[in-house]
């Protein structure tokens, strides 16, 4: 009586051999794809922004959210943008709405809350932006000699 195995191929290494050839290809934006049509003050005013990494990340993924599909506004949780933003499902996300509110109180960002999500959206009123690094300072107006 001759014995005979079979070889089984686990699909977890078919996935890790896909991965391997997907990081190979190279990825390229092309703006048939689509693309964000944001208008060039707003553009020009994020240049000015002086917030933190995170604070940047969120404006980029309400920009998406908002401008990228023709909106005003968009209902976001905390939850979605950190997800966009990149981080894990168990991420406390109470650190993204930290900076959202901070964002809304530079009069970046506008917030409108929900039963479940906030409503975000940029402040066109971009003068009202106060993009300073010291948000105290940012304050205060100096106003011009007569």
């Amino acid at each position: 009586m001759s014995q005979t195995a079979e070889l089984y191929q686990f699909p977890a290494r078919e996935v890790a051999e896909q991965n391997q050839i997907a990081e190979v290809l190279p990825v390229v934006a092309s703006m048939s794809n689509g693309y964000t049509k944001t208008p060039n003050q707003i553009l020009e005013k994020l240049a000015q922004f002086e917030g933190g990494g995170m604070q940047q990340r969120i404006l980029r993924v309400v920009e998406r959210a908002t401008f990228g599909f023709h909106v005003d506004t968009s209902e976001l949780s905390g939850s979605f943008v950190a997800k966009k933003m990149g981080y894990s499902k168990g991420y406390d996300y109470r650190n993204v709405n930290k900076e959202i509110d901070k964002l809304v109180d530079r009069k970046i960002l506008i917030k409108k809350e929900g039963d479940r999500y906030q409503e975000l959206g940029f402040n066109v009123e971009i003068s009202e932006w106060i993009i300073g690094k010291n948000l105290s300072l940012s304050l205060i107006h100096i106003s011009e000699p007569t």
